[in-house]
Order: structure tokens, then C-alpha cells, then sequence
């Protein structure tokens, strides 16, 4: 197990919220007490919380910054080619290098699809724990709510994880003409 190290020698708090990770994805794990939930909701859920929480912020501003950047230079770029002065027109021929970097930017860091996908299992997440506290849905019928409300939480970031893994590989084409370029 790894150290980790928050403050005032939480490792043990870490470690027991590790354990109760992984025992809680092990089929056939025994019911879950109250004070290993609680450490699973501070030491898991919270923090995953607030990650794609910051990371949908993030994102989401990236995302609208480029999009302002590219929509005022395109506007701009004619209006400065149709006065016919020539320092206008050189500023022209640079925002429109700038929009094609930032259109570029856009597509390859992908903060809009990134943005809604954090914010949708944010939502997600806050959505769970929300059917959790009220006893609402399944949580109403199940003899162990916490149990399941762990499972659910941690398919919820499994998947997510792995979409966004896939969204962002490099497909292996790519790899192959990089490689014959260095040869």
C-alpha cells in the first residue's frame, strides 16, 4: 500500500479508506458499518466530489475563453482587411494565425466534451448521494444502503474514467506514422 501523506499523519486514515475501497469492490463484502461508510464518504466521495467538480470548472472556462477568442478575431479579421491600411491588415493576417491555434486547441484538449462529461457525473455523483440520504429508490428496499450506495459511486467514477481514457487516446494510426517518421 502506498503512503500517503495529507496532514497530521492522516496514512492511517488514508489506508483505512484504501482498504475499505478495494474490500468494498471484492464480491461478497460484509455489511458495511457506519463508521466505515463515513470514512468512505470523507476519504472517497467528497474528494472525488469536489475533483470533478474543479475539473467541470476548468474546463468549462478553458472552453469558453477559446470560444470568445475565436468568435472576436474572426469578427475582427475582415473588418481590419477592409480598411486597406497595411499595419491593420498585418494585425488581420495575426488574428487569424491566433484563431486557427485556438480552433486547434479546442479540438485537441477537448474542454467542451471534458466539461460535460465532469460536470455530468458531478451530477451524477451529488444526485446518488442525494437518493441515499432521503432512502429514496433502491436505497428504500436494500438490507445494506451504504453498501450499495459505495457500489454505485464507484461504477459511476469506473466508467467515467474509462470513457474518458478512450475518448483521449491516440488512435494507433497515428502511432504507426509517428514512429515511421522518426525512423
Amino acid at each position: 500500500m502506498q503512503k500517503t501523506l495529507i496532514d497530521k499523519g492522516s496514512y492511517c486514515f488514508q489506508t483505512k479508506v484504501n482498504r475499505l475501497h478495494n474490500n468494498v469492490l471484492m464480491v461478497g463484502v460484509h455489511k458495511l458499518d457506519k463508521a466505515d461508510f463515513e470514512t468512505y464518504l470523507k476519504g472517497r466521495f467528497f474528494s472525488e466530489l469536489e475533483y470533478y467538480e474543479s475539473k467541470a470548472m476548468r474546463n468549462k472556462e478553458y472552453c469558453q475563453l477559446f470560444q470568445v477568442v475565436i468568435i472576436v478575431f474572426s469578427v475582427l479579421t475582415p473588418i481590419f482587411l477592409a480598411t486597406g491600411l497595411s499595419v491593420l491588415q498585418i494585425i488581420a493576417v495575426m488574428l487569424s494565425g491566433v484563431v486557427a491555434i485556438a480552433t486547434s486547441v479546442l479540438g485537441t484538449f477537448k474542454f467542451q466534451e471534458n466539461w460535460l462529461s465532469f460536470r455530468t457525473v458531478a451530477e451524477s455523483l451529488k444526485r446518488e448521494k442525494i437518493l441515499y440520504d432521503s432512502k429514496n429508490c433502491e436505497y428504500e428496499s436494500t438490507e445494506d444502503p451504504e453498501k450499495l450506495f459505495v457500489l454505485k459511486i464507484e461504477t459511476l467514477i469506473s466508467k467515467e474514467h474509462n470513457t474518458w481514457t478512450n475518448y483521449h487516446q491516440i488512435p494507433k494510426e497515428t502511432h504507426k506514422s509517428e514512429n515511421q517518421l522518426t525512423q
